[in-house]
């Protein structure tokens, strides 16, 4: 076939094969490129989400304790009966209404003097103050007789109250007053005759939050459903970056 004729069709075999392979590259890239975008998306999404829960959970949590110490003193130092109790707390920086709350203490007999020989009996009772209510707890008893250096603790006081009790609207914060009165039974060996008397005295220990349980059991099934929601969302995302994954590995 004469060379004109080749020129007139203007036919060419690796002119046509280059623009073929071209055209799939292009699009190789454009589907790269999309598959890379969505793979971005949806990690910027996994990570809201996974900041949304720990954003809920640190809200749930309770944030920090108060701890520290306080005297009592019962007796006279003119008398030389004296008698020094150091009372150790910790407990909850905020209290959540309808929640359990432990607080710890323990008791040391720094002092007893004069006619007084032992501390028989210990009793403590907390009393939390609010803007317009007062919660007692349950007193605990020591039956475990002290002398001076002895101590009685650590222990466990359980407070527990609902809205009502401690004068609470729905979604309320307020600071509480947190008091301890403590009793103790003494005995003194007085020549004369001997005998065992009571004091006490109530005394402030710290400042705390009480928080009124939010809005009540409808609330919490909203924060039950909305926790469930965060939760399902970020497993659909993370199944979505998966397959994402999976897809730019395969290729076109």
């Amino acid at each position: 076939m004469p060379e004109s004729a080749l020129n007139v069709t203007g036919w060419s075999p690796s002119k046509g094969g280059l623009d073929d392979e071209s055209a799939m590259r292009s699009r190789g890239f454009r589907r790269s490129a999309s598959t890379d975008a969505r793979a971005r998306a949806l990690a910027s999404l996994v990570f809201a989400g996974l900041l949304l829960s720990a954003t809920a959970s640190r809200a749930m949590a309770q944030t920090g304790t108060v701890s520290g110490s306080t005297l009592y003193t019962f007796g006279s130092t003119v008398s030389q009966n004296e008698s020094n109790y150091t009372l150790y707390y910790s407990m909850p920086q905020v209290i959540h209404a309808g929640v359990k709350t432990n607080m710890t203490f323990y008791v040391y007999l720094t002092l007893l003097s004069g006619w007084k020989i032992q501390s028989q009996t210990q009793i403590l009772q907390i009393i939390i103050n609010t803007p317009s209510k007062q919660v007692i707890t349950r007193q605990t008893q020591n039956n475990v007789t002290l002398y001076q250096g002895g101590r009685w603790g650590p222990f466990n006081m359980t407070l527990n109250f609902n809205d009502s009790q401690a004068g609470l609207s729905a979604g309320q914060v307020t600071n509480a007053t947190v008091f301890a009165n403590l009793v103790v039974y003494e005995a003194y060996d007085d020549p004369a005759a001997p005998f065992v008397h009571d004091s006490g005295a109530t005394l402030k220990l710290a400042t705390v939050q009480m928080v009124a349980t939010p809005g009540g059991s409808e609330a919490s099934a909203a924060r039950l459903f909305a926790s469930l929601a965060v939760g399902a969302a970020v497993v659909a995302v993370l199944a979505g970056v998966v397959v994402a994954t999976r897809r730019k590995t395969r290729g076109p």
